[in-house]
């Protein structure tokens, strides 16, 4: 489910966000010999019921078009295994690695995404969903970190970094702390010419 899920694998900061709640819910329980073909249809059925809908947290963004994209990239996949299994005369003389496999997806390309969070959907968020964010100290140095490496060149990802930033700063403030690198982004804001970003 990783790849069905994500672009990339996610990040630490993502630890119980919706993303694990999901892989949870879909999980077959790993036992030898205790798991039940009953549990196992189970979660085949509940898997896919939850892939047919649509869905778009901050952490979580998939719809038609992603599941289009995973389609694509499914039968391309299914193309090489083709032409493989042709050209080294059957099945039995190829192996698949499934670790290798990965789902690149156009469709999100014009998300701006830290670590695990697209963005705009982190903006749209209630204040309950930020307060369960598990890391809010990690999201906090990447958003931290992507700020100063867009200040001014990418003035739309600058003010929702500052935005974001000051969103979490606001719900988290006592777990993340003293902010000892305040006075880089004050200089930053001081000497920027965008208006938006001074205010």
């Amino acid at each position: 489910t990783d790849e069905v899920l994500s672009d990339s694998k996610p990040t630490s900061s993502s630890a119980g966000t919706n993303i694990d709640r999901f892989r949870a819910r879909v999980r077959v329980v790993e036992s030898t010999f205790t798991e039940s073909k009953s549990l196992q249809k189970d979660n085949f059925r509940i898997c896919f019921h939850v892939l047919s809908q649509d869905h778009s947290l901050p952490d979580l963004v998939w719809n038609n078009d992603t599941r289009g994209d995973l389609k694509d990239a499914l039968e391309m996949e299914l193309k090489s295994i083709d032409s493989e299994i042709k050209l080294r005369g059957g099945i039995q003389n190829i192996a698949w690695n499934h670790e290798q496999f990965s789902v690149k997806y156009p469709s999100l390309e014009k998300e701006v995404r830290i670590g695990s969070v697209y963005m705009r959907l982190w903006l749209e968020a209630s204040d309950s969903f930020i307060k369960t964010w598990d890391n809010p100290i990690r999201l906090f140095e990447l958003l931290f970190r992507r700020l100063l490496c867009d200040f001014d060149q990418n003035v739309v990802v600058t003010n929702m970094c500052i935005r974001c930033l000051e969103r979490l700063y606001s719900v988290h403030a006592r777990k993340i702390g003293v902010f000892p690198d305040i006075a880089i982004l004050l200089r930053y804001m001081k000497t920027t010419t965008n208006i938006e970003t001074k205010h």
